[in-house]
């Protein structure tokens, strides 16, 4: 089968096949039908040659998709870093291959759609990394939206003073909250702050927080919310005697519910 086709199906076929040879695919991307180029786009054989072809495609959908690609350059993320539409520019910010100085870039998106993608995106380099482009992360803390504060805050790469800013700052929602206590990265005497003053889902973070100390487990372990003490449980930084006392409460518990 040749790519001259005139048969639609033929070419969308061709265009979402893994198998299709690559000077096919490159072929395709100059289909006149945009169904047939957003195929070629969310192909994993496409070649960052033709990701580039059809980044300047007038199909939304084919740009966003090259977005996505995890073989698009990273000059052609660059480029699709400013395209007026904003689904574009929020797979630009959620794809790993995107280069920092371009996530820096959409840091600074007047849509938080965007930013918050920034925020959740691993490649995003933590505050306190020596190569980081100005405190992308440390920014996002605290000139972003809601929505972006919770990605800062999720995000495995956010340095723990800015966990801690986050947790401190009275502006951050009880979901903001909830992240930080979940974070690896958030110092244990956060988690300890957050166990006291945090709401139900926030304690349930900080219970099953590694980082959590064992005496905070402890004081956790008698919470009156049962999620909270069964990730007391699961914890594995939890102190023997302690789990001793959970076991014992269960059994008590169950005695009762018998009697």
């Amino acid at each position: 089968m040749t790519t001259t086709t005139t048969n639609l199906s033929d070419r969308l076929h061709l265009a979402a096949n893994h198998y299709t040879t690559t000077a096919t695919l490159t072929t395709l991307a100059s289909d006149s039908d945009s169904e047939v180029r957003e195929a070629v786009a969310a192909n994993s054989s496409t070649t960052a040659a033709a990701l580039s072809l059809l980044a300047g495609d007038r199909s939304v959908t084919a740009r966003r998709l090259v977005a996505d690609h995890r073989s698009t350059r990273p000059s052609t993320l660059a480029q699709l870093a400013s395209d007026h539409e904003e689904s574009v520019r929020e797979a630009v910010a959620r794809n790993p291959a995107t280069p920092a100085d371009t996530l820096a870039q959409l840091a600074t998106d007047s849509r938080d759609i965007v930013c918050a993608a920034v925020a959740r995106n691993p490649s995003t380099p933590a505050a306190s990394n020596a190569n980081t482009p100005p405190a992308t992360l440390a920014a996002l803390a605290t000139d972003g939206g809601e929505a972006t504060r919770i990605g800062v805050a999720g995000n495995p790469r956010t340095s723990p003073r800015v966990l801690t800013a986050l947790a401190k700052d009275k502006n951050s929602a009880a979901c903001v909250r909830e992240r930080v206590a979940r974070n690896p990265n958030t110092p244990a005497s956060t988690l300890a702050a957050l166990a006291e003053s945090g709401g139900e889902a926030t304690r349930i973070g900080v219970a099953s927080n590694r980082s959590t100390s064992p005496r905070v487990l402890t004081a956790l372990a008698k919470d009156k919310t049962a999620a909270v003490r069964l990730e007391v449980a699961r914890n594995p930084r939890t102190p023997d005697a302690t789990l001793d006392k959970l076991r014992a409460d269960v059994r008590r518990a169950d005695l009762l519910a018998r009697s």
